[in-house]
């Protein structure tokens, strides 16, 4: 898995970049494997070519927060307008649509544990664990009336440690 946090738009180009070289045999540390030609990361600027993605392409907005390659070589953006997974030649985008969706479209935080689950933290609807063989999200959501639910519905970043899943939130109100 390779994490990618809040980055410019410029930084997709070398997300794809690292999802071919995932795709392929993996070059000797240090080097990069591009069209059949290894190249030293260590070269002088210019010598690595960078691709980009963009709204054009099919990403559904130009605003990223987050940016994860999971372990099958998916690379998954989360932006104001939704979740787009992308495979090497187009976009897929998750959207609030119901039942089963992600639970917000304005996405912030993405998180694969260590079964492999993809962990998707929203800007107000909570955290989304998502199924892969089913395409569906379940949403984990704050609950007045739990306190063993989430604190907020705000989560800004997802952190795994041996014991548990961690999230950071942040409060619905900024008010001192």
């Amino acid at each position: 898995m390779r994490k990618f946090f809040s980055c410019p738009v410029w930084l997709i180009g070398f997300c794809l970049m690292m999802a071919a070289w995932a795709q392929s045999e993996s070059p000797p540390a240090g080097r990069l494997a591009s069209n059949h030609q290894e190249m030293d990361l260590h070269d002088p600027p210019g010598q690595i070519k960078l691709e980009r993605l963009s709204v054009e392409d099919g990403l559904s907005n130009a605003f990223v927060w987050d940016i994860l390659q999971d372990r099958q070589g998916f690379l998954w953006f989360a932006t104001e307008d939704g979740l787009n997974r992308f495979d090497g030649y187009k976009f897929t985008i998750f959207r609030h649509q119901g039942s089963g969706t992600v639970s917000h479209n304005t996405i912030w935080a993405l998180y694969e544990d260590q079964s492999g689950t993809l962990w998707v933290g929203t800007y107000g609807g909570g955290l989304n664990k998502f199924d892969q063989a089913t395409q569906t999200f379940t949403h984990y959501q704050h609950d007045p009336k739990n306190p063993n639910s989430l604190s907020d519905n705000h989560v800004r970043t997802i952190h795994e440690s041996p014991a548990e899943l961690t999230c950071t939130q942040l409060l619905d109100s900024f008010e001192s």
